[in-house]
């Protein structure tokens, strides 16, 4: 059975779900869409929610658990891929005008309470091709077990690995 959404969409959005991500260790999932939100949410009890909360920011129960916003950030365009770094407190995230970025990750307090506002860590546009000169949206992104490099694929049938961590790296403030 799907999980129903009270008073909203999945995505807990106006917009259409174009990227869901899972974390590497914690039970935790980010959601980016059409409407430019990128939505971090909590797997809690079912109970708990209903006690707490029963409509705003929050997916039905499915089976014993519900999704929980615990963060949130709201871009300039839609986001089309996310990707948590599996060592540190980051999300990654790919947007339609060919854009990288990341967001740090808030502090979970263990308690459900107001979801906070992710922290923009950087974003910085993929190189566009020569030949049009117009950048490529992406279409996913993938941290090695590391986590780093971080692999971008775009529309253009590119895939580009960076290295977020390598000052070195072209791209290294990524």
């Amino acid at each position: 059975p799907r999980a129903r959404l009270l008073g909203g969409n999945a995505h807990g959005g106006l917009g259409l779900a174009t990227a869901l991500a899972a974390h590497p260790t914690e039970a935790i999932y980010a959601s980016g869409g059409e409407d430019r939100l990128i939505a971090m949410w909590s797997i809690v009890p079912a109970t708990d929610l209903a006690a707490r909360q029963p409509r705003a920011t929050a997916i039905a129960p499915l089976a014993p658990w519900a999704l929980w916003r615990v963060a949130h950030a709201r871009l300039s365009v839609p986001c089309t891929a996310l990707c948590f770094a599996p060592a540190v407190a980051e999300l990654a995230f790919g947007t339609s005008d060919g854009s990288v970025g990341r967001f740090e990750m808030p502090k979970l307090s263990g308690t459900m309470g107001s979801a906070a506002d992710a922290r923009l860590i950087e974003r910085v546009p993929m190189h566009a091709p020569p030949e049009t000169g117009v950048a490529h949206a992406v279409l996913a992104l993938a941290y090695s077990p590391s986590g780093a490099p971080l692999a971008v694929a775009t529309e253009g049938k590119f895939i580009d690995p960076l290295n977020p961590r390598d000052p070195r790296d072209p791209l290294a403030r990524l």
